[in-house]
């Protein structure tokens, strides 16, 4: 039985079956780290100045949608953090433009299948419309 260290955690090689899960930590340290970052990046005032092509977007929003389905509690406690720091009428704006982004055309926000990957970029070029229009702290 090979044995492969990964971030100090011995697990057993792929040929053989794990004693330990992997994913957590994978979980944790790697695919969860871009989510605070990628959520800030798009509703940023400074992101305007980005710019980002309908291409771009739509990479993003791909990439977006695939973490929030590894943690919606983390995405939750993001976006509310971000709209409590705005003012009353902008929070107001935000609440319905991120409730539209998680259920119009009816996209499951538990899923990372290619059609709803499509209709989460819809709902995702619709709300950053939105959002770029509001004055943003």
């Amino acid at each position: 039985m090979q044995q492969i260290r990964f971030h100090q955690q011995q697990v057993q090689s792929p040929s053989t079956p794990s004693t330990k899960p992997v994913m957590p930590l994978l979980h944790q340290q790697v695919l969860l780290t871009p989510l605070p970052y990628m959520l800030r990046m798009a509703l940023q005032p400074w992101s305007r100045e980005i710019k980002l092509t309908s291409d771009r977007l739509d990479a993003f929003a791909n990439a977006l949608i695939s973490l929030i389905v590894l943690d919606q509690a983390q995405f939750h406690r993001i976006v509310s953090e971000f709209i409590q720091g705005q003012i009353g009428s902008v929070q107001i704006v935000l609440i319905k433009q991120i409730q539209s982004l998680c259920s119009d055309r009816n996209v499951n926000m538990n899923s990372i299948e290619k059609k709803n990957r499509q209709l989460f970029v819809n709902n995702f070029r619709e709300f950053m419309n939105h959002v770029r229009s509001l004055p943003l702290r």
